[in-house]
């Protein structure tokens, strides 16, 4: 049983740096930010002068 478990485990880590290696997210800069933090303008969002 054991066996199995770290059988499922060893794929599951696989697969995950495989992903990590074809994408090229291990050359990625960890520190940089995400260009898509602004949130899209909608009439239903509130902004900062709702707060006030």
């Amino acid at each position: 049983m054991l066996y199995l478990v770290v059988f499922i485990l060893g794929k599951v880590f696989f697969k995950k740096v495989q992903n990590i290696l074809q994408n090229n997210l291990d050359k990625q800069n960890p520190n940089a930010t995400p260009d898509n933090t602004a949130l899209p303008e909608h009439e239903h969002i509130r902004g900062p002068h709702y707060y006030q």
